[in-house]
């Protein structure tokens, strides 16, 4: 019987194992170098380029590994995530929602540099800026991003496994248009509809909206739902501090919805807080039977039906052997006394 429960044990969390995400050691390095118009003392590049100059960005590569590594070097361009934090990604994801008013870092320069660096050494690389001729107060928000080029076997094994290590690092980049001036905030709630939260689960989605030049620091939202069909009900509540937004983005923010989400009218109070900013929104809102559907099929609570039924079905053999030997010990101890 012991020997039965530790290979149980084993089996189970062999599965468990399954589900952890692999975390790899990245074995490379990138330090941000002296630049002749950084604006103040800090770890990222803060940058006031006189208009329609070009200036160069400097970093160092430290490959630490026994091996000659390749190296991608680009600008990623800044957006929030639907976290409600700064992040940063490649132009083909970075999209902005105002095109035609602002200017992403990646626009400054849109070349990918590639640089070989031997086992255990260092290679300063360079990047070029011509700063366009922006008149409104703002910064462009943006990263250098670094990404190691898998070698062969690295790429092999990349095939066979289904969480692909992808090694890179950032420094962040704050391109300034004037060299002091007062931040103008302003912030949009531009829709409001039922779908998968951020936590992958049913749930409002209010799509908020920095549209200007400025960071928007130290953001907090206060939500209600209610349901309309139901003499106004308070439904879902939710509240969150210490966010923030990238300038010229978007992000989804996340209401969960604590009972299961049903079809009908529905009615969202925000209130949003950011210094001495106040906002707020005040949205009616429809759900049908058809997107109540779609989201329980692509939250995470329909998959964890499926877990819980693949496991009820594993357990059932189990429970058969277990009982089977459990009455053959009983009936060889009965015969024996």
């Amino acid at each position: 019987m012991n020997k039965l429960f530790l290979l149980l044990s084993f089996i189970f969390g062999s599965l468990l194992l399954t589900q952890l995400p692999v975390q790899a050691d990245a074995n490379f390095s990138i330090k941000k170098n002296e630049n002749q118009y950084q604006t103040k003392d800090a770890s990222f590049y803060d940058l006031l380029i006189p208009t329609d100059s070009t200036a160069q960005l400097s970093l160092t590569i430290s490959n630490n590994e026994s091996q000659t590594n390749k190296f991608k070097v680009s600008l990623y361009n800044g957006l929030t995530n639907n976290l409600g934090q700064i992040s940063y990604a490649a132009p083909s994801r970075a999209t902005l929602p105002f095109p035609s008013t602002s200017t992403t870092l990646s626009q400054l320069n849109a070349e990918t540099t590639e640089v070989e660096i031997a086992e255990n050494q260092s290679k300063e690389v360079l990047l070029n800026l011509t700063r366009p001729s922006v008149s409104s107060p703002g910064i462009i928000l943006g990263a250098i991003h670094v990404s190691k080029v898998p070698n062969n076997v690295e790429q092999e094994e990349n095939k066979n496994q289904k969480i692909v290590n992808h090694y890179s690092a950032e420094i962040p980049v704050v391109i300034r248009t004037q060299p002091s001036s007062t931040a103008q905030l302003d912030l949009q709630l531009t829709e409001v509809t039922a779908g998968v939260t951020n936590k992958n689960k049913s749930g409002i989605l209010a799509k908020l909206a920095n549209p200007t030049s400025w960071v928007m620091p130290h953001l907090s939202i206060s939500t209600k739902v209610y349901q309309q069909d139901n003499n106004n009900k308070l439904l879902y509540q939710s509240t969150d501090e210490n966010l923030d937004m990238a300038p010229h983005s978007t992000f989804d923010y996340s209401v969960p919805a604590k009972t299961k989400l049903k079809a009908g009218h529905y009615y969202l109070d925000l209130v949003a807080k950011s210094g001495k900013n106040t906002w707020h929104f005040t949205e009616k809102f429809t759900v049908s039977s058809k997107q109540v559907k779609e989201i329980a099929n692509n939250s995470v609570q329909k998959k964890n039906s499926y877990w819980w039924l693949l496991w009820f079905l594993l357990l059932i053999p189990i429970f058969v052997i277990l009982l089977y030997l459990y009455r053959r010990r009983k009936k060889k101890t009965k015969e024996n006394n």
